[in-house]
């Protein structure tokens, strides 16, 4: 096995910007983001012709959570593994958990090549985020938190599933809390954020 680092150098500095190609509307907001397949159509030329393959895999975490490692080969038998990236699962059933694993592995796969998403237009990092009029105990928890973890410089998507899972909220539900539940996460969130 040889030393990769020169070979990895030269690959990561050939990656291009990662483009916010997909948009999620959640009720009273929507925001656009990076899908993974996105991701994977943008990076893996790349990686191929550099000699690089990429895989991921997903385990459990001694509490139950998925967790992803992702591992870079290059054909000379040069190796790079980073992780593994825990994540929470917010809700029941197999599609939170999907859910929770797509999003690892796309965070993890950007991080671990040093990516960052381009911003919605190029204009997002000068200007104030988008902010939305509250309207039911769930959107004022998502325009608190939202508003808090921007100002922090952290993903309020992030904080938002953490505060979710922290304060026992489902995803499926949490359209419907009511004002304690909003109270709960937007406290769970705050101590997400100051972590």
């Amino acid at each position: 096995m040889s030393d990769s680092s020169g070979q990895w150098v030269e690959m990561v500095q050939a990656l291009p910007n990662i483009h916010l190609s997909d948009e999620a509307n959640a009720g009273s907001y929507s925001y656009k983001y990076a899908s993974l397949p996105s991701i994977l159509e943008t990076i893996k030329p790349i990686l191929t012709d550099h000699g690089w393959a990429v895989t991921q895999n997903v385990t459990n975490s001694d509490g139950g959570q998925p967790q992803v490692s992702t591992l870079f080969d290059h054909r000379d038998g040069a190796q790079r593994i980073y992780g593994p990236l825990t994540v929470p699962v917010s809700g029941a059933g197999a599609q939170a958990v999907g859910s929770a694993i797509t999003y690892a592995r796309r965070y993890a796969i950007v991080a671990a090549l040093g990516l960052a998403p381009d911003d919605d237009d190029g204009k997002a990092a000068t200007q104030q985020p988008r902010r939305v009029q509250p309207q039911t105990p769930h959107d004022r928890a998502w325009e608190t938190v939202y508003n808090m973890a921007t100002d922090l410089g952290k993903d309020p998507h992030q904080i938002w599933w953490s505060a979710l899972t922290d304060a026992g909220v489902p995803a499926k539900t949490a359209g419907d809390m009511g004002h304690d539940q909003a109270a709960t996460v937007i406290a769970a969130a705050r101590k997400e954020c100051t972590s």
